[in-house]
């Protein structure tokens, strides 16, 4: 901290903020600036029909008795609160002033005076609508609290009513009646955003969670280096009173970690002036006394509860407070401090942080595979069998593999073992990726030829996000389809991460956007009660027909990908509590749709077989969904949906598993429940969440029908005739005679859905390999990955002397007619913008000697659409490579592509001469 930033907010010098002798309470006209119902007030702090006179609020603190001149004339005189805090960012090129509130509730009360005056202003805001109670008692019973528990509900904004927060219980306090609270909403972790200018952050107790403050504060969307001002009282709630430890982190323990980690996190970076520090430690106990002293009591909180309450009636006190703090801003900084700063507390902010404090959220960390079982942290039998994929063996006293001892049955029904006459039943080794299929690729070069591209698409998601903060405010209001291009954005950013793309330098800024954004969207998670399901559901619902908001399986998937995939990328950093918070949601959400045996929430009707209502739900939910969607016939409910409706569902499900194998499960909670409340295991979980993956691949599979290339105009494969390939269809609808023949239902896979089926497979193999020690553990083989290519260079792939779209067919029938297949996006104007997603399959097939070619052929035909400078480059589309954040996958597939790729061009002219 710099030292010119830390303001005291008692015994100061003349022209300072001064709340000494001279200060006092005198009587004023009751400000009325908002009542004791005020949308976001702790349900205690009201003083509804109070008897007491006058009211609380007709009392107002002055600097000086004798002038009485009020704190607000003195913010005033200095142009206003948002002028005071504008005063204190960190650089000069920030458009917003983060004030983060940190400590007890008694600073609570100061943030919701703050949302409470200033309601007209609001333009943004989280409130929590999930998570456990944090009273002494609660906290005490179960020991630490979690990011992981907690759900945030997102603030309408402008003209309109915000939903009513008083937190648990609350009508039983107001004597007069109130509106009805949101179920679970509380201000534990919040924010609220004034005017666009101003944002004020509150944490209660941050000593009590699992995390440190650098993680929890990221939950509220802030990185530790963007907070212009720290509040505080009681070490910023970093430290837990002695008295109430509870067997927690002792207060010494806390001291020398985790107000070293967040300090170094604040602390002053190059570019700009560092955070400044208010102490706000003995305000309220200052002011309580002086109007003991001047009125005769505190104004403590009486209500239909409680009555003269330690904390005082809201309007009251603490609306002083808040003029008291931002006079403090106003002043510039220029208080001296006299110490009445207690040493040790001055100590907490001064002292210099070791080197090693630093966190070091840009150093990628690889997740450990499953079976590595002995390292010491496992040398007890209670901490390894834990584990998963370990057991203590007693003749050794050792952790070992599970894989150990088993004969060859036993050993052949574990996919992670594999079985030999010489080894016996051993770990199936690891397959780590390979970087390039070409002798001479270098990963220097690779990284030379792809690092502009992505420090353009960083750029440009972070230019985007007040757009992308936008869509998601409108979302989380309405529950309108728009979050997708968000959700492709995360999923680039997190897919680039994992591949090794990003090099060091631009690591750290590509993993805070990826994060930051998907924070945005998993603060739109909710728990709300199913329309059609009549019963409570969670995720991410979305308004499909009508409106009604739905939990559908192909809007909801894509968020829920997102989201899985930045849980992936904290784990990797060290994030475990982040990690632990953003798969809880995800589970939460694949549980209700996916995995419950509920019929009346589940959308499998089959081993993964995804339909819209199965045919064993009630005829009560049939109905309901068919009459809200005007749906028929309505005995075509049960049969499949659309194709890449189903696989988006498994493909949630496919990053859920990395990031659960991703995440130290020793150092993170795992606290997931079913809709009713009852708790799911992980390991339960988990593997329910493999068959459904699993049991996905195979209907995929049965859908795929096995071609050979021939030697006919429609064919335009250039390997040898009678090559295996994959001609599909875009819905199963075999099973509803309605739907046979129909244009719509039944056609064949057009370009703009067959890339969900490439990526599929690509992500499901990737999975294997990088987390079960075999890409081929869910079903899918280097051969699907080869006829899935043919499939785009013998039917996708139309002329490759056009340039743009006519370069490519619109569906794998190869037409360039059909109505609805070349229909929108898919006409010829836009038709190659759906095949970078395609390149999946090359990227895939880089280490297949058998599919070298192949891979080279896609790569050729459709990087150079997209390459600056290429005698192919088609400026209708994408910018070149990289600087479209709105079209994210399609830039990560092409950077993915030329990262493996760049030498495509010599690869390609070797297979043309091999092959003559």
């Amino acid at each position: 901290m710099r030292a010119a930033a830390v303001v005291a907010l008692l015994a100061c010098r003349v022209g300072c903020v001064n709340l000494g002798h001279q200060g006092g309470w005198v009587r004023t006209a009751p400000r009325h600036e908002y009542g004791a119902s005020c949308w976001l007030m702790k349900a205690r702090y009201n003083c509804q029909n109070d008897t007491r006179s006058p009211p609380a609020d007709a009392w107002a603190h002055v600097q000086n008795r004798a002038t009485n001149a009020t704190w607000r004339d003195f913010v005033g005189a200095r142009g206003g609160h948002l002028a005071a805090a504008r005063a204190h960012r960190r650089s000069a090129n920030r458009t917003r002033t983060n004030v983060v509130l940190m400590g007890n509730s008694y600073l609570r009360q100061v943030f919701e005076a703050m949302a409470c005056r200033w309601d007209a202003t609001i333009t943004a805001g989280l409130l929590q609508v999930r998570g456990p109670e944090m009273h002494i008692e609660d906290i005490a019973a179960q020991k630490r609290t979690s990011v992981a528990d907690r759900g945030f509900r997102s603030l309408p904004f402008g003209d309109v009513a915000r939903p009513s927060c008083h937190g648990n219980d609350a009508e039983r306090y107001y004597a007069l009646g109130v509106a009805p609270s949101v179920a679970g909403c509380n201000d534990n972790l919040a924010m609220v955003e004034f005017a666009k200018d101003l944002r004020a952050y509150f944490v209660f107790r941050p000593w009590s969670y699992e995390e440190d403050a650098i993680d929890v504060l990221r939950a509220l969307d802030l990185k530790a280096r963007d907070v212009d001002v720290l509040v505080c009282n009681e070490y910023c709630g970093l430290v837990a009173p002695p008295k109430r430890a509870f067997g927690l982190t002792t207060e010494e323990a806390v001291l020398g970690e985790r107000r070293d980690a967040f300090r170094a996190a604040l602390g002053r970076r190059s570019g700009d002036a560092g955070p400044t520090f208010v102490d706000f430690d003995r305000v309220r106990a200052t002011l309580k006394a002086q109007m003991k002293r001047d009125v005769g009591h505190a104004y403590g909180a009486t209500n239909a509860v409680l009555r003269d309450d330690n904390h005082p009636c809201l309007p009251g006190i603490p609306d002083d407070e808040v003029d008291i703090l931002f006079s403090a801003l106003a002043d510039r900084g220029h208080a001296q401090r006299l110490g009445y700063v207690p040493a040790h507390k001055e100590e907490f902010w001064r002292a210099p942080p070791p080197e090693d404090a630093r966190r070091a959220t840009s150093t990628t960390k690889a997740p450990e595979l499953k079976g590595r079982c002995g390292r010491a942290a496992l040398a007890e039998e209670k901490k390894c069998n834990k584990k998963e994929r370990c057991k203590w063996v007693f003749g050794s006293h050792a952790c070992m593999s599970d894989c150990t001892l088993k004969n060859e049955e036993e050993c052949d029904k574990k996919h992670h073992c594999t079985y030999n006459e010489k080894r016996g039943c051993k770990p199936k080794k690891h397959e780590a990726p390979s970087r390039g299929s070409f002798d001479g690729w270098d990963a220097a070069q690779a990284l030379a030829e792809v690092q502009p591209d992505v420090d353009r698409l960083v750029a440009h998601c972070a230019a985007r996000r007040t757009s992308f903060t936008n869509k998601v405010v409108a979302y989380a209001d309405t529950r309108a389809k728009g979050p997708r291009n968000l959700a492709l954005a995360v999923v680039a950013l997190a897919q680039l991460l994992e591949s090794g793309v990003v090099g060091a330098a631009a690591r750290a800024a590509a993993y805070d956007e990826m994060m930051d954004l998907a924070l945005l969207l998993n603060g739109t998670f909710v728990d709300m009660y199913g329309t059609v399901e009549e019963k409570s559901m969670r995720g991410w619902p979305f308004v499909i027909k009508g409106t009604t908001p739905e939990f559908d399986s192909y809007q909801g998937g894509h968020v829920a990908e997102a989201v899985a995939l930045a849980a992936e990328q904290a784990a990797v950093a060290g994030a475990r509590g982040t990690a632990a918070s953003l798969a809880g949601a995800v589970a939460a959400f694949l549980h209700d749709g996916f995995l419950t045996g509920d019929p009346e929430r589940t959308k499998v009707a089959s081993p993964g077989v995804v339909v819209y209502v199965p045919d064993f739900s009630s005829d009560g939910r049939r109905a309901r969904w068919a009459e809200h969607h005007g749906h028929t016939p309505i005995d075509c409910l049960g049969e499949p949906q659309a194709l890449n409706h189903g696989l988006m569902a498994a493909q949630a499900g496919v990053a859920l598993l990395r990031a659960h194998a991703a995440i130290d499960w020793d150092g993170a909670r795992w606290a997931v429940a079913d809709a009713d409340g009852a708790p799911l295991g992980r390991e339960t979980f988990v593997a329910d969440l493999e068959a459904f993956v699993e049991a996905s691949t195979k209907t995929l599979r049965r859908a795929l029908k096995k071609k050979r290339t021939k030697a006919k105009a429609a064919d335009r494969y250039e390997g040898p005739v009678g090559t295996a390939w994959y001609k599909w269809r875009y819905r199963d609808v075999s099973g509803c005679e309605a739907y046979a023949g129909s244009p719509i239902k039944d056609r064949w896979e057009d370009v703009g859905h067959s890339l969900y089926e490439a990526e599929y497979v690509a992500k499901v193999r990737a999975l294997g390999a990088r987390y079960y020690g075999s890409s081929k553990r869910f079903g899918l083989r280097r051969k699907h990955v080869r006829r899935l290519l043919v499939t785009c260079l013998n039917r996708l792939v139309r002329d490759r002397a056009a340039v743009g779209g006519a370069r490519f067919a619109c569906d794998v029938h190869g037409s360039v007619t059909n109505e609805k297949s070349c229909r929108l996006g898919r006409q010829e104007s836009e038709r190659h913008l759906y095949m970078p997603n395609h390149l999946a399959l090359a990227t895939a097939a880089r280490d297949d000697p058998k599919a070298r070619c192949d891979a080279l052929s896609l790569v050729d035909v459709v990087l150079p659409l997209f390459l600056e400078g290429h005698a192919d480059f088609h400026a209708h589309g994408p910018e070149g490579v990289g600087g479209i954040c709105d079209k994210g996958s399609l830039i990560s597939a092409l950077i993915d592509a030329k990262y493996h790729f760049y030498w495509y061009e010599h690869g390609r002219a070797a297979c043309l001469a091999s092959s003559r």
